[in-house]
């Protein structure tokens, strides 16, 4: 067997590799595989397996098929297709995309507060205890429920002591994402006359954030993009008191957390995401609804570096259903 490995190099072609017997099995297309190349071992992608080579002379081996992450078919042709419109090199397209490997899922802790509770006892805990009094400001400031981490972003370490307290005295809830939503989507606004079933529709003229729970809830798997991080960690905590399962996808992650999205994403076990531009990629089986919001913003074109592309334009080839919601939007969206 055959493989045609893309490396990350700047060239247009990949390289055909000796598949040993032993790996046979293993092996598939859209896998990360280590080989040796110009005598350095080298990650690259697996985008094709056959029985024979195009190159004659003989062959290297395959070292090793790597663990997930890895592509599945459809979204390793999406990523192809876009090297090609964006005459981008595949072997750096492919391989950059891609996080490098996958932590371990397992569901992070989330908290909020009691809102009635909090803000009745948030005289005495000024008083007597002002962590506690910290901890509580920054929930009342948040638009859903937050990590440990999050929280300790915004009011420094050491909290583990004072949110253990509020844990104990009911004014912090604490839960895990299940697969059920925690409260019902609110239903859509009346836009049936122009949200379409399948296709594409620009909404904008008085369209809410708020809005888009009930617009995402109408569909089994869902892809909300921001413009920059800070605006999609607002949307995913919008989005997680309906949606507990939702994860955020950007580039300010971790690659294990990054891996660890993408292979869940490809395993059908998340359905709805919330990222910036490079979750236009994630290899989702099926996409029913993309949705961008500020779709005007230039921080869906990605220009600093491989692949250049437009996160708005890739979008409308993703979804059955694409809605681009701008209070102002794009003049050539609004031209289409």
């Amino acid at each position: 067997m055959i493989a045609h490995v893309l490396l990350p190099i700047p060239i247009e072609h990949g390289f055909d590799f000796l598949v040993p017997t032993e790996l046979e099995d293993e092996i598939e297309v859209g896998q990360r595989v280590r080989v040796r190349f110009t005598g350095t071992d080298r990650t690259g992608v697996v985008v094709r397996l056959g029985p024979e080579s195009d190159h004659p002379g003989p062959l290297e081996e395959v070292i090793a098929v790597l663990p997930p992450p890895a592509y599945s078919t459809r979204a390793l042709a999406f990523v192809l297709e876009t090297a090609q419109e964006y005459i981008a090199p595949p072997g750096i397209v492919v391989n950059r995309i891609i996080p490098s490997r996958a932590a371990a899922a397992t569901p992070t802790p989330r908290y909020s507060i009691d809102l009635a509770a909090a803000i009745a006892a948030l005289d005495e805990l000024e008083a007597r205890a002002p962590r506690q009094a910290e901890v509580i400001r920054a929930l009342l400031t948040t638009a859903g429920p937050v990590t440990k981490k999050e929280l300790a972003a915004r009011v420094g370490r050491g909290i583990s002591r004072p949110l253990s307290r509020l844990l104990e005295r009911g004014l912090v809830r604490e839960f895990v994402p299940t697969d059920g939503p925690a409260t019902p989507a609110p239903p859509p606004p009346d836009w049936a006359s122009v949200v379409p079933e399948s296709g594409s529709a620009l909404l904008f003229g008085g369209l809410q954030a708020s809005d888009y729970p009930g617009l995402i809830g109408k569909h089994e798997t869902a892809l909300l993009l921001a413009p920059e991080i800070l605006a999609a960690k607002e949307l995913h905590r919008l989005l997680l008191p309906h949606f507990p399962r939702a994860e955020l996808y950007h580039s300010g992650l971790s690659e294990g957390d990054r891996g660890r999205i993408w292979e869940q994403v490809r395993a059908g076990k998340v359905k709805i995401v919330v990222g910036t531009r490079s979750a236009v990629f994630l290899p989702f089986p099926d996409l029913d609804l993309v949705l961008v919001d500020r779709e005007e913003d230039r921080g869906y074109k990605q220009s600093d570096m491989l692949p250049y592309y437009h996160a708005r334009a890739l979008a409308r080839r993703r979804g059955k259903t694409v809605l681009l919601a701008s209070p102002a939007p794009a003049v050539e969206t609004y031209h289409q």
